[in-house]
């Protein structure tokens, strides 16, 4: 398994009623396998989750197949079968959007 983070994108948003910041995170999970039958296999990540009406996230990218994994935001899964000698390149990530003067913790 090879996990790679991308560098952060950051920019400035315009919209109607101020200025915005966004913050892009991106991420490339690949898997191979060497086994001669197919596996499934279940990956996991959590990702940011707002109670602040001001904050929006928006995924990015695959969608996982399931969402706040036994009652806990932002937990997620994306379940796969892994072929013999193949690989698979899971690609997904997020946007944080929020107010210009605001400080948003965690990111």
């Amino acid at each position: 398994v090879i996990f790679q983070p991308d560098p952060d994108k950051k920019r400035k948003d315009g919209i109607l009623f101020g200025k915005r910041k966004v913050v892009e995170r991106h991420y490339q999970v690949s898997i191979s396998s060497q086994h001669k039958k197919p596996y499934s296999i279940t990956l996991f990540d959590v990702l940011p989750v707002s109670s602040d009406e001001n904050i929006a996230i928006k995924k990015l990218g695959e969608t996982p197949n399931k969402t706040d994994i036994e009652d806990k935001k932002g937990v997620v899964s994306w379940t796969k079968t892994l072929s013999s000698d193949k690989k698979i390149k899971l690609k997904y990530g997020y946007t944080v959007s929020y107010p210009e003067g605001r400080a948003v913790m965690g990111l």
